[in-house]
Formats: C-alpha cells, sequence, structure tokens
C-alpha cells in the first residue's frame, strides 16, 4: 500500500505532460507483479521509460522515479553503453570460420579407410 502511495505522488509531482508515461510504466510493472515477476528495479523503469518514451528529460525521470540524479545518470550511461557495443558489433559481425574441404582435411577414420585397414560400412 506505501509503495502505490510512493507511485502516485511521484506521478503527481511530474509535469502533466508525461505523466501518461509514467502512468504506463506503473500499469506494466503491476502486470509484471500479476505474472509472478519481481517488481522492477530503479534501473529497469529507466531503461523502460527510455525505450518507450525517448523525449522525456532526465530531470523529470529523476523526479518520477525518486531516485538521485546522479544514479539516473549512471543507469543512462551503462544503457547507452551497451545499445552502443550491440551497434557497433551489428555493424561490424564477426567474421565466420570457413568450413576446411573434404581434400584438405585429415580424418583418421577416413585415413585408415583409404589405407584399408577399416572397412566402410
Amino acid at each position: 500500500m506505501a509503495e502505490e502511495a510512493l507511485k502516485t505522488y511521484l506521478s503527481s509531482i511530474c509535469p502533466k505532460q508525461w505523466s501518461p508515461a509514467f502512468d504506463a510504466l506503473n500499469e506494466y510493472d503491476q502486470e509484471r507483479i500479476e505474472q509472478g515477476y519481481h517488481a522492477m528495479s530503479s534501473q529497469m523503469r529507466l531503461c523502460w521509460l527510455v525505450d518507450h518514451f525517448e523525449g522525456v528529460p532526465l530531470d523529470v525521470i529523476i523526479k518520477g522515479l525518486g531516485v538521485s540524479e546522479r544514479l539516473v545518470y549512471r543507469y543512462k550511461g551503462i544503457r547507452d553503453s551497451r545499445l552502443e557495443k550491440l551497434r557497433k558489433g551489428l555493424r561490424n559481425p564477426a567474421p565466420t570460420l570457413s568450413q576446411p574441404s573434404k581434400e584438405n582435411s585429415w580424418c583418421p577414420h577416413r585415413e585408415a579407410t583409404l589405407q584399408g585397414l577399416i572397412t566402410p560400412f
């Protein structure tokens, strides 16, 4: 009950234009809880807001989540760093190893078969 009151209070101190974003966040978090998941952490809540409502200013997120400015910037930095690494990985995919040709690969079973030591099935 106290958690619900805190969410209501935090939503009330945010600018009204962003209240739908925080209402959607609280609704999503409640759905997760009803499905048996734990409540979202502050980091998860921040990432969800930034992913679904890109224009929300960080000072509004600070007020709406009720966390420190330092924590919000830290979480945002972690998120941005991870996304940049993902984007970089997508732009530069890892090289694939080519399959060795049958002529150049050595197989002890095939070698023994060629020498007549093992009869093939």
